[in-house]
């Protein structure tokens, strides 16, 4: 018969409801050795491309009308708000000694009256150029002074090159207004404003014939003085006076738009902790740090239409602290930060080597550099006028020109346009100095490039900013040129792109005149100006830009259009618009676009716009932003930036990975995650009589839920718990109160939670009702192509994505609590009480409950029947550790975090002298807590069955699975570690054993010098259901041993021999053959030997952390252990039998793989098997494989399925070996386990042959065609007495009813003629 090999579950299996799920824990894994603790992935690595970075360059075409213009326009209104680095809610007073302003109070509806304040909603509208609000948006703003505690924002230097800013008219500000917006006395008629030519000033007067630069008007100008008293009446201003020893009336006050930032006791929506006292503002870019890679391009600040081109002012990198490198685990410090983590400060020059290149070119000494400070300061550090004659098309091409990275023979890049940064070019070949600076304007010109792309699948993506009267930028390949450009450089010539023939056929599909082959101005403006930006944009998004890449690279474009005159010119004049257009469509996935120079059919409207008009009303493209005024540029601005990073992880927008467990008998259930909207399901699929799978499920968990009405979720019941309380002897912080997750029961600090801005500012407390409603499952605020302006993020389910929490099944199990020992304080009437417990109506009457935690905020229950009511959800959870961070969750640039991420875990208990079905649960690598709920009776769920919620100031994330036991005190315990990534710098690991009943501490173990520590074993050494010991291990591959086996706490410790000084001291240490300690967090599992010592199996590896998924050039080997516990320390291997991988084949449908067959001796405390095919033996050495799950123990054998992540980080899921070794010494199996061959029959046709000739038995297969494996379970058909291996594989679904579990045959027989005898020990799960 062919290979048994089915997407099925076999037949002959019972038909009782006894579930048996697959044991194993999270795909996303574990971290590495070397660090005590480590950052932690917040998407799935499995994933692939998700967690590879965005490279986003930003393309300021700034000139003088972008710096100079006003951002706020129109008169003055305080019944509108208008945006700047002024806080619109807040009141001010201006501090001469130190020239600027700062906060006094706040405002009521934008007015203040108290003694000489001003409104910062009216500086705001008086004094932003809109430079200023695209600066606060990306960087927080341009620091004046940023020292520890202080902060203070300076405006964009007005040059004088235009008059705008000047409020001369007396509708400009209407008498009406004056008072509140300003401290001038009620007489006050006018209030008049001039900025032109004042660098940062501002003068302002009751006349506008004061504002001069006139004899007469400057001698009438005073400095602005609050702390003087002849210019005030009772704390307003008065509109004019005479000095003291003067004889000259003032009529023009002067002051400084400067304005501090950040006061602790007045905190701006963005600024930051550093600590109490020090807090930064920060925008996008910061706070995008982590996911985006920066780079920024600019002019030269030279006025001559001859100076063609852009520059590259920062090349593509990390901003932040941290940064990630290729091939390498985790997240690593950032030598160029521009930033201080300890402090927020910004640093000067991030980038020393590319001034000092600069300075080397220029001979000019340049001090500043880095993304941050050139938004911030480009026209802020020198007296020279602004930049003139802005060639757009050409800036735009140098960055085009960067992801295209252009190279020579030697493969050296040649990307940069000599003539583009040259220091002296034909229209001035010998600038003196100062004119150099000019061109600088303080920062550095880089013309060595690097290549900005990392990976194949890395969305690269420019966001642009400028007004559309540019010029003289036809300079470009395949262009038609006029006389007011310079001669083509060379390279320029060189490169075989067209750009006319690809901006003419944007014309041709847009059905408009764009002048790609005449040299007549474009858009009714300006000299030589054109649309070939467009044409750009358009190849960059439609035509791979790298052959010397795999894959398509490709580029799209985002523009802010900043509206210069305040005039938004419509599609066919403007270039903007068509670049955003043409640059940003997407083609859905199952259409073919074909070529993209032959097209001419118009764009279906869905592919680039939202529906959504401009304010001329035209359709907007999507990635196309207009700033009419501050506040709508700012919020373009953060549009676009959530548009770049859903870019990001756009590569995985169809795929759906599953997370599955399985039922024995009649149900499979299945967990998945849709990674486009990150929303998730839990599928229930009904086993046949013939024992198949059904592909379509039963029923799903995210339909059921989505189907209830909005009204109907008020009915949901979701549970959470009060704040916790500290206790001092302890240090626990325990809550013991459950109540409803409702707006009216939560108390005063949760609620300001759900209010929570990211810059610690809190929103009206209707928008908090409104978030805590849209977690409930509200969907009426949602952000859709129909409410395009809808306050919160788009779901594709009410139920949220379901990534590293397995689901977990129950319904009546027995755990033979009837029959603990009286010795250990369970009382014959408490063993009684178990069988009447079970005996009872509401337990036998109880639904079957899956339970499972999603990353929408909670640990879900639902009803796991197939009847009519199977899928429906009976209860919620919401952790109250995680209430502070589910505001993020409504976001509509939401970023993928976890929540409640934890697999869970249940069992009967005594709790309070009554025995109840507990659930314990964990937020995983959400947060930091441990919950008990009581789910007796899942039927009859309220606030009085959260029993309690754990954590603790050494608690980092919660990654091991807890453990629920009786213990030798009587109790019921609940054992966890302190986790991952703990908040403290102590060294120190811990475990806690809590009382099941209410969260408090039994006893906590010290575990000194330990790395961050996962789940915790829990056995049962003498058959009597009560733990006698618990192991642990860490990511410094140490593990631990601690004895609970007395009737009191006090006695509970490490045995003497793994003490040391009165410390606790590791039973072992793994090693790989270098001596490097290697991680441990795949769960332990343990086994008798035959002379009743415990045997420790398990695997190392990491695949937690942020890269792990990258697979190094030299990647460590990591191993499996199987160690006997003697009591006494094991250091490293030297003491261990070595077995090794002699062979790996490829099958017809499996690939098999041999393993040796050493013999173990007396003087070994065990064995290990590195997971590599040695060099030595003919094989590659090691590939990053890794173990990701707990292994399985069954007769004579461990299985254990292993991990290794594609070889491509762009590549989502991996590949498995499942092996299978003897359990006493690690060699091969003396029989052949797997059906290799596929033949149905298990024999010596599934050996494989060594170089040598032998022909052994394969110990390990793997299928090609699945993805990475969780875990096994062996299923035994009692009908035909064949036994199966089942997993749950990574792969892939396009549809929603998810991929099927895979099961292969194995040996079934149980009696093998070479079984040693074993006995598991009892592992209370």
């Amino acid at each position: 018969m062919p290979l048994n090999r089915h997407n099925m579950l076999t037949s002959g299996l019972a038909t009782t409801w006894r579930p048996l799920l697959l044991a194993g824990t999270a795909l996303c894994w574990t971290l590495g050795a070397g660090q005590a603790a480590a950052d932690i992935s917040q998407t799935p690595l499995l994933l692939g491309a998700s967690n590879v970075p965005g490279n986003l360059a930003l393309v300021p075409s700034v000139e003088w009308p972008t710096l100079l213009s006003i951002a706020n326009t129109g008169n003055y209104s305080s019944t509108n708000t208008y945006l700047g680095y002024f806080d619109s809610a807040k009141c001010y007073t201006y501090d001469k000694t130190n020239e600027w302003f700062e906060p006094n109070g706040y405002a009521t509806a934008r007015k203040c009256g108290g003694a000489k304040q001003w409104s910062g909603n009216f500086l705001n509208w008086a004094g932003t150029p809109t430079i200023d609000p695209f600066r606060s948006a990306l960087t927080g703003g341009y620091r004046y002074r940023d020292e520890v505690g202080l902060t203070v924002l300076e405006k964009a230097r007005h040059t004088g090159q235009s008059t705008a800013g000047n409020r001369t008219s007396s509708a400009n500000v209407p008498q009406s207004e004056i008072v509140g917006a300003t401290p001038a006395k009620s007489d006050w008629t006018n209030f008049h404003l001039r900025l032109a030519g004042l660098g940062v000033d501002m003068l302002f007067s009751n006349w506008n014939d004061k504002l001069g630069d006139d004899n007469t008007s400057i001698a009438e100008q005073t400095a602005y003085d609050p702390t003087i008293n002849r210019p005030w009446d009772n704390g307003r201003l008065l509109k004019s006076y005479t000095p003291q020893n003067s004889n000259t009336l003032k009529t023009v006050y002067r002051l400084k738009l400067r304005v501090k930032v950040c006061v602790p006791s007045m905190l701006e929506a963005n600024c930051k902790k550093y600590s109490d006292t020090n807090y930064k503002p920060e925008g996008l870019l910061q706070q995008y740090s982590e996911s985006i890679r920066y780079s920024v391009f600019g002019y030269l600040n030279d006025e001559n239409q001859l100076r063609d081109g852009g520059v590259l002012r920062a090349g593509q990198k990390y901003i932040g602290p941290l940064k990630r490198e290729r091939g390498v685990a985790g997240q690593t410090a950032n030598a160029r930060t521009e930033w201080s983590s300890v402090t927020g400060i910004l640093a000067t020059n991030p980038n020393p080597a590319d001034a000092t290149a600069t300075q080397t070119a220029f001979g000019r000494t340049v001090s500043n550099s880095g993304v941050i400070n050139y938004l911030n300061k480009f026209g802020q550090l020198t007296g020279y006028a602004h930049k003139s004659n802005d060639p757009v098309s050409e800036l735009y091409y140098a960055a085009f020109r960067y992801f295209r990275h252009p190279t020579d023979a030697n493969g050296n890049s040649i990307g940069n346009v000599p003539e583009f940064s040259t220091p002296s070019p034909t229209h001035a070949p010998s600038p003196n100095g100062n004119t150099k600076d000019k061109w600088l304007d303080g920062f550095p010109v880089i013309t060595n490039w690097d290549d900005p792309i990392q990976y194949a699948c890395q969305k690269n993506v420019i966001l642009g900013i400028g007004d559309t009267n540019t010029h003289a930028d036809r300079n470009l390949p395949g262009a038609t040129t006029s006389n007011l450009e310079p001669a083509t450089p060379a390279r320029i010539t060189a490169d075989t792109f067209n750009v006319a023939t690809a901006t003419a056929r944007v014309g041709t599909i847009e059905g408009i005149d764009v002048k790609a082959t005449s040299s007549t101005a474009f858009g009714d403006c300006c000299s030589n100006n054109s649309a070939y930006i467009a044409g750009m944009a358009y190849h960059a998004n439609t035509v791979d830009l790298r052959n010397d890449i795999s894959g398509e690279q490709l580029l799209s474009t985002h523009w802010v259009d900043v509206r210069e005159g305040g005039v938004l010119k419509g599609r066919a004049k403007n270039q903007y618009w068509l670049a955003a257009k043409y640059g940003g469509f997407k083609v859905p996935g199952d259409v073919d676009y074909g070529d993209p120079y032959a097209r001419t059919t118009a764009l279906p409207n869905s592919w680039w716009t939202d529906g959504d008009t401009t304010e001329i009303g035209e359709l907007r493209p999507r990635n196309f932003y207009v700033a009419s005024d501050a506040t709508k540029m700012v919020e373009s601005l953060k549009t676009a930036f959530s548009n770049i990073a859903k870019e990001v992880s756009s590569t995985t927008a169809a795929l759906s990975t599953n997370s599955t467990k399985l039922a024995t008998d009649t149900v499979v259930f299945q967990s998945m995650l849709d990674s486009a909207t990150w929303s998730g399901d839990l599928l229930a699929k009904a086993v046949a009589s013939n024992g198949t799978v059904s592909e379509t499920p039963t029923w799903k968990a995210a339909q059921k839920l989505d189907a209830l009405s909005n009204a109907q979720i008020s009915n949901r019941i979701i549970l959470t718990s009060s704040p916790p309380t500290a206790n001092g002897t302890t240090g626990a912080q325990v809550s013991t109160t459950g109540k409803n997750f409702l707006w009216g029961q939560l108390d005063a600090s949760q609620q300001a939670a759900l209010r929570a801005t990211a810059g610690g500012t809190l929103t009206t407390e209707a928008v908090g009702q409104d978030r805590l409603a849209f977690i409930r499952g509200n969907r009426s605020l949602e952000r859709t192509d129909a409410a395009p302006n809808n306050p919160f993020r788009q779901r594709g389910s009410r139920l949220g994505d379901i990534a590293n929490s397995d689901p977990q099944y129950v319904y009546k199990p027995n755990f033979g609590y009837s029959q603990l020992p009286e010795s250990a304080g369970f009382t014959s009437a408490v063993k009684s009480a178990y069988t009447t417990f079970r005996a009872q109506s509401s337990y036998q009457n109880r639904p079957p409950l899956v339970v499972v935690g999603a990353n929408d905020g909670m640990l879900h229950g639902f009803d796991a029947s197939l009847g009519a009511n199977g899928g429906k959800e009976l209860f919620a959870y919401v952790p109250n550790d995680l209430i502070s961070e589910l505001h993020e969750l409504t976001d509509p640039t939401y970023s993928h975090r976890y929540y409640v991420d934890g697999t869970p875990r249940i069992g009967d208990a005594l709790v309070s002298g009554q025995w109840k079905t507990l659930v314990v649960g964990s937020s995983g690598a959400g947060g930091r807590s441990i919950f008990a709920l009581d789910i007796s009776n899942p039927n009859s769920m309220s606030a009085s069955n959260v029993l309690w919620e754990f954590t603790h100031a050494e608690m980092g994330y919660t990654l091991g699975r807890p453990s629920l036991v009786p213990l030798y005190n009587g109790k019921f315990g609940v054992i966890v570690t302190s986790g991952y990534s703990r908040p403290t710098t102590t060294t120190a690991g811990y475990v806690w054993i809590l009382d099941a009943s209410d969260g408090s501490v039994i006893k906590r173990f010290d575990l000194p010098n330990s790395g961050d520590l996962g789940a915790p074993l829990a056995i049962d050494l003498d058959n009597d259901r009560v733990a006698d010991r618990i192991y642990v291990a860490d990511i410094l591959g140490k593990v631990w041993r601690l004895d609970i086996n007395s009737t009191s706490p006090s006695g509970w410790d490490a045995p003497n021999d793994l003490k040391a000084g009165g410390n606790i001291i590791p039973l072992f240490l793994a090693k790989d053959p270098s001596g490097i300690a290697q991680p441990i967090t795949a769960p332990l599992d343990a086994a008798y030997t035959k002379d009743r010592k415990i045997m420790l199996v398990f695997g190392t590896g990491s695949f937690y952390r942020t890269m792990d998924n990258e697979i190094p050039a030299s990647p460590q080997i990591q191993s499996f252990y199987g160690i006997i516990d003697n009591g006494d320390q094991v250091d490293g291997r030297n003491n261990l039998l070595e077995q090794e991988i002699l062979r790996e084949v490829t099958g017809t449908e499996l690939n098999g793989r041999a393993v040796s067959a050493n013999s173990m001796t007396t003087t070994h405390d065990g064995w290990y098997l590195d997971l590599q095919q040695k060099t030595s033996n003919s094989g590659a050495g090691a590939k990053g494989e890794r173990v990701i799950s707990q292994a399985q123990l069954g007769g004579n054998r461990v299985t254990f399925s292993t991990l290794i992540p594609s070889a491509d980080p762009c590549d989502a899921g991996g590949t498995s070996w499942i092996m299978s070794l003897d359990l006493a010494t690690g060699s091969r199996l003396a029989y052949s386990y797997f059906d290799y061959n596929g033949d149905g029959n298990i024999d010596e046709n599934d050996y494989i042959e060594l170089d040598d000739g032998t022909k052994v038995p394969v110990s390990g297969v793997t299928d090609p065609d699945e993805g990475a494996v969780k875990g096994t379970i062996g299923l035994n058909d009692q009908t035909t007495g064949r036994r199966y291996l089942c997993y749950a594989s990574s792969a892939s679904s396009a549809g929603s009813d998810g991929v099927t579990p895979v099961c292969i045959e194995v040996m079934g027989d149980n009696n093998d003629s070479n079984r040693l005898s074993w006995h598991e020990v009892r592992k209370n799960l």
